[in-house]
């Protein structure tokens, strides 16, 4: 058996979780829709490179984290 890889939805969830927001309050720190975040968390979107930027900045995201699993969330 092989190590289970998390998605980057999956870690999208779980940083929306750990700052206690509803997808519509986290995707307004970032400048998109509540559909759009849960498209991301299912891995069906992701966040173009500007947003990711705004997930930085606003909410203090280890990018590291958010795109490699690397690292602590924040």
């Amino acid at each position: 058996m092989g190590v289970v890889m998390e998605t980057q939805g999956e870690r999208i969830k779980k940083i929306r979780l750990q700052l206690n927001l509803q997808q519509d309050k986290f995707g307004e720190g970032i400048g998109v829709t509540k559909q759009c975040i849960s498209n991301i968390e299912r891995d069906i979107g992701f966040l173009s490179g500007d947003k990711l930027t705004s997930l930085l900045l606003n909410y203090n995201v280890n990018i590291n984290y958010l795109l490699a699993g690397i690292g602590e969330m924040f």
